[in-house]
């Protein structure tokens, strides 16, 4: 006659068992979670339950390369009694450019060639000389400027910082070039751990633009001189 109010108990005892364990893992879930997070490391052991974070970082290198004029002209008379300074008043042959995106530091230096002059009859002219600074005008004695090109940053919109960084020059100006066309002369340097990014040299609007210069001596004749330069960069410290 109590069978049924038996089985009722036991229904009731089994749903508050459920309840109860219900609540147990809903604390566990909880408990967990982001919040606990540490800093990952070959030895930190972290917990089931926590985790832990870490950076990732690609360093993908290019290349170092530049960019240089296409041509440079010199004009003026030739007096015949003293030596005559002239330079390249062309605005586009005032600026060379050099992009750094090797990632290394190494530093660099962009070098120059230059053959003797030889004039329309083929007659060479070793008295000419080629050389380059950072000014389009002479000193008050005559003499060419010491003066250094300027260096502008174009990577980060000119503005230094991770992989952009001024080169520190550590050559003397004015830097003659003209020799037997074959001996690479560095005109501008950075020493290592600067220059790197993109940057330009010079600039016609700048403080101190590329200055190319030709020094031709007394009793050089008229004629159309012509010369043959050629450029390069090779990465490694400030020569």
């Amino acid at each position: 006659m109590n069978f049924p109010r038996i089985v009722r108990k036991r229904r009731a005892a089994g749903l508050a068992c459920a309840l109860a364990l219900g609540s147990v893992v809903g604390a566990t879930i909880v408990g967990g979670g982001v919040a606990n997070a540490v800093s990952c490391g070959p030895t930190t052991f972290v917990a089931s339950g926590t985790t832990c974070t870490m950076t990732g970082t690609a360093g993908l290198s290019g290349l170092l390369s530049f960019a240089a004029p296409a041509t440079l002209t010199w004009s003026g008379s030739v007096t015949g009694d003293a030596t005559a300074y002239y330079v390249d008043t062309t605005a586009l042959d005032q600026i060379y450019s050099v992009d750094d995106e090797t990632l290394s530091g190494a530093g660099w230096n962009v070098n120059a060639y230059a053959t003797s002059f030889v004039n329309e009859k083929g007659a060479t002219d070793t008295g000419i000389a080629l050389s380059t600074n950072g000014s389009l005008t002479l000193t008050g004695g005559g003499a060419l400027q010491t003066t250094t090109p300027t260096a502008t940053l174009t990577c980060n919109g000119g503005v230094a910082g991770n992989n952009c960084s001024l080169p520190t020059n550590t050559l003397t100006y004015p830097v003659t070039i003209t020799g037997n066309g074959t001996t690479g002369v560095p005109i501008y340097n950075a020493d290592v751990g600067t220059g790197e990014g993109a940057m330009d040299i010079g600039g016609s609007t700048a403080a101190n633009p590329v200055g190319w210069w030709i020094t031709v001596p007394a009793g050089t004749g008229p004629g159309i001189y012509t010369t043959t330069i050629t450029m390069d960069i090779s990465s490694g410290p400030g020569i």
